[in-house]
């Protein structure tokens, strides 16, 4: 069968079958925040919160820079939490079975006398997904007014604790005083309010005041304060009896046995009544009422309240009270009667303070008998008293008399009392006893109890102090410790010892005082104020022996004290006689005294800022070690190229402090061939300076060379001879060293030898060596002179041509004799193994008158073996024939005068 769809207006008319067709039909649900705001947080605040977090979005989206997103949407989560800050409440409501598409209606449902909506409805469109089915309402919290409210007495003191309230009413309020049990209220006032409602901050006699609520939607309206003052009428005080009780009070009633009267502090004239009447409060703790002070009659003493007037219980009945009254047999409680151990007992009437009230036939007496404190019997030195300041010792006394009331009726009373008797110990400690000996006006101010000042007289009056004084030497074991003691006089007493700590460079031995020692205990009698001083030993003082160099500071005396930290910290120290000195070398004795008197001796020993090797082995371990630890070491090192004199130093060791001079010490050098000492630095021959110098470390001075010819000599040869052997020109050759000629040509080499008159530059090459190897070539020049076979006397200036010719050379004399005189040179100098011809040099003649020169007597030319003498001869020279020419002379005639 094929099925067809089927309208249901269609007429039927055949039979048919119909089948349900289905479609789906999906629900969803959708979630109602209903954002309850926090009072003072308004809706407006909300949204603009909101709508900035929607422009951020906008930004978001738009945006492409990824830091830039970032910075957006940490910026919008900062909103969200801040917005979502102000909610106080979030009540979530979820709805069900809604169709997605279909548009519904939300509704606010928190509206009300508390918060109002921002909207009564919201439309929704639901969607398929849930999480976008979301509405919210936003509600406000009306505006209310807050009042603080305080309950005051009269004095400004509050009654019960502040308040605050909030009613929620948002027309009126009113401000109703509540009632307080033992409490009238007198006013109540608002110093806040507004001027307007000034006239209605007067008391109402209810206590009612109204207030006017005017809501703003912000949260809170206006903060009243609120003040109820009240009247205190806990404590309600009676002029007698009679007056009625009000309700919710309890009577109390004083009054007394009829020997004495009744003081109140609330009446400030303080005048004695006979009995005292108040109403209080239920519950009201005794305390509270006024100090009731009962004023025994004239021989009585106050006694007691019967019952007991209690200070912290509550009054929640009527009471009465009686005081009582008893004569006056008190005991010496605030005045004790006051003994050292070992005292007599006293009369037992001295124990009462009141006794010389009480009638002349009234007899006391010690229940156990005099002597004798309840089975502790005490004789002279055998009372024991704990370890401290004193011990009242219970004692019980028994008092007889006859009493006589206002009618005149006698009766026989006893009265058995229980006592004291203050019993001081003695030795006491002054850290127990006050301070300062105060008056009775001063103890009033103190806080001290009588009894305690009394003990404190006392001692202070009947006792001796005995102080000890830990001296200089030392101090006391603690700040705490006690020091002083009050002890009774005439009485052997032993006296705790103080702890004492000795100082640095003392033992502590004991204490004294004058000639007497206490080496254990201090015990004995002390019948005036003394002092027990400590007495010390000071430690043995240990030196050292000292090294120094010369020129050091001299040590101070504390410098040799080894074991200063175990002596006095107050000790000096000082050289007994002379103090050291440094300015020469050698050993001293010295010795050390203290302000403790203590003495030793040591030595100083002074070492000499150079010393040599030789020196320091003969030196002492410690002398060694000391130039070891504070000397430079200094080493004097000849070199391959030369070598020192084995007799001389070469380690010394040096003081860094100081300056030196080590020219003088320095080894003699002995260079060898081809070299000599050189300049070194500053010219000392050595690779440091030996002058004005300081050595701040160890040093290795090395001798310095540098290479060198051998001295050369300045060779003479006569005209004609051979040149001299090339190792003639050197002098101290030295062994297996060759030398040769160096010419450049032969032409140069004949020069050199052939060359007359000068003085010529000799090359020479000379070749060292050692064990037939060659350790050096070195070039030199010398000098050579030739000399000609005939020397004119005085040429010869150079002093080396002038030996040589006095002893190679014979002497040529020209003599010119008698008739006639000589021009030029006349003395000569001639080799003696070369011939020579004088001719050319022989001197011009010049014969006398009448004389002609006619030769020499020897001959100018040959071989002069010896000295010789060329002497000139002469003959007679012919007359000279007359000139034809010349004038004949006329004689002049003479001049004179004649007589």
């Amino acid at each position: 069968m094929q099925e067809h769809p089927y309208a249901f207006d269609n007429p039927v008319v055949e039979d048919m079958t119909l089948k349900a067709k289905y479609v789906p039909d999906v629900r969803v649900t959708a979630t109602i925040h209903h954002y309850l705001l926090k009072p003072g947080e308004t809706i407006k605040a909300y949204y603009d919160l909101f709508k900035q977090e929607q422009d951020l979005d906008k930004q978001i989206t738009a945006c492409t820079d990824a830091n830039k997103v970032n910075e957006l949407r940490a910026t919008k989560s900062e909103l969200t939490k801040k917005r979502m800050a102000m909610v106080d409440i979030d009540a979530v409501q979820t709805i069900d079975n809604l169709r997605p598409d279909a548009a519904y209606s939300a509704q606010a449902v928190y509206e009300g006398p508390q918060y109002f909506p921002d909207t009564q409805f919201d439309q929704i469109t639901v969607n398929k997904d849930a999480k976008k089915n979301v509405a919210w309402f936003v509600y406000q919290v009306f505006g209310q007014n807050v009042y603080k409210v305080q309950y005051h007495d009269a004095n400004g003191k509050d009654i019960l604790p502040p308040q605050t309230i909030r009613t929620g009413n948002l027309d009126w309020d009113v401000a109703t005083a509540p009632q307080i049990q033992g409490y009238r209220f007198n006013k109540v006032s608002v110093p806040d309010r507004d001027a307007k409602d000034k006239q209605k901050d007067d008391t109402h006699p209810q206590g009612q005041m109204t207030f006017e609520v005017t809501p703003e939607g912000n949260g809170v309206n206006k903060v009243y304060n609120v003040i109820f003052t009240y009247d205190d009428v806990r404590i309600l005080k009676r002029k007698d009896q009679s007056q009625a009780t009000p309700a919710g009070y309890q009577r109390i009633y004083y009054n007394t046995d009829g020997n004495g009267k009744l003081v109140t502090t609330d009446d400030k004239d303080k005048q004695p009544v006979a009995n005292l009447t108040y109403d209080v409060v239920d519950g009201l703790q005794n305390g509270l009422l006024p100090d009731i002070k009962p004023q025994a009659n004239p021989g009585y003493r106050f006694v007691r309240w019967d019952p007991a007037v209690p200070d912290t219980l509550a009054s929640v009945k009527s009471r009465t009270y009686t005081a009582i009254f008893e004569p006056d047999i008190s005991t010496r409680k605030d005045n004790p009667y006051i003994i050292s151990v070992g005292d007599p007992l006293p009369d037992a009437k001295e124990l009462l303070a009141g006794a010389k009230n009480l009638p002349k036939d009234v007899k006391v007496a010690y229940v156990e008998g005099q002597g004798q404190l309840n089975g502790d019997f005490i004789v002279p030195n055998g009372a024991k008293v704990p370890d401290r300041t004193y011990v009242d010792r219970p004692v019980k006394l028994l008092i007889n008399y006859d009493a006589v009331d206002d009618a005149g009726k006698t009766s026989h009373r006893t009265i058995k009392l229980d006592t004291t008797l203050t019993v001081v110990n003695p030795v006491v400690a002054q850290s127990r006893i006050l301070s300062a000996d105060l008056s009775d006006q001063d103890q009033k101010n103190s806080g001290i109890d009588k009894h305690t000042l009394a003990v404190d007289r006392y001692i202070r009056t009947h006792y001796k102090l005995v102080t000890f004084d830990a001296k200089q030497n030392g101090d006391f074991a603690s700040p705490d410790v006690e020091r002083s003691y009050y002890v009774k006089p005439d009485a052997e007493v032993i006296i705790p010892r103080p702890g004492v700590i000795a100082k640095a460079g003392y033992d502590f031995s004991g204490w004294k005082q004058g000639n007497t020692s206490y080496s254990k205990v201090v015990k004995g009698k002390f019948s005036d104020k003394t002092t027990i001083v400590a007495d010390y030993r000071a430690h043995a003082m240990t030196l050292k022996p000292m090294i120094l160099s010369v020129g050091d500071q001299a040590p101070e005396a504390k410098a040799l004290v080894t074991n200063s930290d175990k002596l006095s910290d107050a000790a000096k120290f000082s050289y007994s006689g002379s103090a050291p000195t440094t300015q020469k070398a050698g050993k001293q004795q010295v010795t050390v005294v203290n302000t403790d008197g203590v003495q030793e001796s040591t030595t100083i020993q002074v070492i000499d800022n150079i010393v040599s090797n030789n020196q320091f082995q003969g030196l002492s371990e410690a002398e060694k070690a000391y130039i070891k630890a504070h000397y430079k070491r200094i080493v004097f090192s000849a070199g391959q190229h030369g070598q020192f004199d084995p007799k001389d130093e070469t380690v010394y060791y040096v003081n860094p402090d100081r300056v030196h001079d080590l020219s003088k010490l320095a080894p003699h050098v002995t260079a060898k061939m081809g070299y000599k000492q050189g300049n070194g630095l500053a010219n000392t021959g050595f690779s440091c300076k030996l002058k004005d110098v300081r050595f701040d470390y160890d040093t290795d001075i090395a001798a310095t060379y540098q290479e060198v010819d051998p001295t050369t000599k300045h060779l003479i040869i006569r005209q004609g001879m051979s040149l001299p052997k090339a190792s003639e020109f050197i002098e101290s050759l030295p062994q297996g060293t060759d030398v040769a000629y160096n010419f450049e040509s032969e032409s140069a080499q004949k020069y050199a030898q052939d060359e007359v008159g000068h003085t010529k530059v000799i090359p020479l090459t000379l070749t060292y060596k050692q064990a037939d190897k060659i350790t050096r070539t070195a070039h030199c020049v010398a000098y050579l002179t030739v000399l000609p076979s005939v020397i004119a006397q005085g040429s010869e200036t150079a002093p080396d041509c002038v030996d040589y010719i006095k002893k190679n050379y014979h002497t040529i004399t020209f003599d010119a004799g008698k008739d006639g005189q000589l021009n030029g040179a006349t003395t000569y100098f001639v080799d003696p193994d070369r011939e020579v011809d004088l001719t050319s040099i022989q001197p011009g003649v010049t014969a006398n008158t009448g004389q002609q020169f006619s030769g020499w007597n020897k001959k100018l030319k040959g071989r002069f073996t010896q000295n010789t003498t060329f002497e000139a001869t002469y003959r007679q020279a012919p007359k000279p024939e007359p000139c034809p020419v010349c004038p004949i002379p006329k004689p002049e005639p003479k001049k004179g005068t004649f007589k």
